[in-house]
């Protein structure tokens, strides 16, 4: 039960596609399909691709930089107070990175989506 559960956390951290469960051993994949989906349909995640690189851009002045920034930090403290989490894997490389929650409640409030439309086909 121990193997099982640590199989479901690592599909959950990883954000495994069910797909993957056709590279292991064939004795094994259809547990690893009854798993990601016991995994994946209760827990629906949401994101947000969140990019610093912009926000000045149209900034007259230094002041319009502060303001803008500001109101960038606000929207990140609410976000967290809110429950979302930068994606582990996701990191801010090239000044990007994805902001993720599991609430349903919270992506309205926020412009996330679900994150099957961030995937392409083949990742979904």
């Amino acid at each position: 039960m121990k193997d099982l559960a640590d199989v479901q956390e690592l599909i959950k951290l990883r954000s495994l596609p069910k797909d993957f469960g056709n590279q292991l051993d064939p004795h094994v994949q259809p547990k690893y399909h009854e798993l990601w989906e016991a995994t994946m349909s209760t827990e629906r995640r949401y994101l947000r691709l969140w990019r610093n690189k912009f926000l000045t851009t149209d900034a007259q002045s230094i002041d319009d930089m502060i303001d803008t920034l500001r109101a960038a930090a606000e929207t990140l403290a609410s976000m967290h107070a809110d429950g979302v989490v930068l994606e582990p894997n996701g990191g801010v490389a090239d000044d990007y990175g994805y902001l993720v929650t599991t609430d349903p409640d919270v992506p309205k409030k926020y412009d996330m989506h679900d994150e099957s439309e961030f995937l392409d086909e083949d990742e979904t």
